[in-house]
């Protein structure tokens, strides 16, 4: 059987955000990452999207991880 070859890895950055909810069922973040085959550091965000202060915790993630990954980028091209 054929292995399944990895996608390459994106050229934006991006988080994952899990949407929990009352009566679902519940995953922890670390196994979400490691069933979707996330690269080390890739935010997984768990949260309720009905909830406004969850949706603004994604949004900050994503900034914040999309600075870091910049900057880390910039460094490498300046040497």
């Amino acid at each position: 059987m054929r292995t399944p070859s990895r996608p390459s890895a994106p050229s934006h950055p991006f988080v994952v955000a899990v949407n929990r909810f009352p009566g679902a069922r519940a995953y922890a973040a670390h196994d979400v990452s490691h069933a979707l085959d996330l690269d080390r550091g890739t935010p997984v965000v768990l949260g309720d999207a009905r909830d406004r202060d969850s949706g603004k915790d994604v949004l900050i993630r994503t900034v914040e991880y999309a600075g870091r990954v910049h900057t880390t980028r910039l460094l490498d091209s300046v040497g």
